[in-house]
């Protein structure tokens, strides 16, 4: 009953690290698509990915959120990591979102 616990506990804590995910996922997505329509609104789109990230309460900094508008193309890359775990015991989480876009 004990480990049916522990890793039900591990289990809610990836599911909602994965759903955190999932909500930053779709704002990148919606600032390459913005950023695509207006390559000069680079720094306003990491500001709204640095936002969201807060609003998840997600470790992440600035150096971690890159958004490029290349002749051509819009591309953004995020990476963080994140760490679930009890008792002291931490299992470290990696996440990296890419999106790009074709102007």
């Amino acid at each position: 009953l004990l480990l049916l616990v522990l890793a039900a506990t591990l289990g809610i804590q990836a599911l909602s690290a994965y759903a955190d995910y999932l909500a930053l996922a779709d704002t990148v997505r919606l600032v390459v698509q913005d950023v695509s329509l207006g390559p000069q609104r680079v720094e306003e789109g990491e500001q709204r990915i640095l936002a969201k990230a807060r609003e998840l309460q997600l470790p992440l900094s600035k150096r971690e959120v890159v958004v490029q508008a290349e002749p051509g193309r819009v591309s953004a890359r995020v990476r963080w990591q994140q760490s679930i775990g009890l008792w002291g015991y931490t299992i470290p989480l990696t996440f990296e979102i890419n999106e790009s876009r074709s102007l």
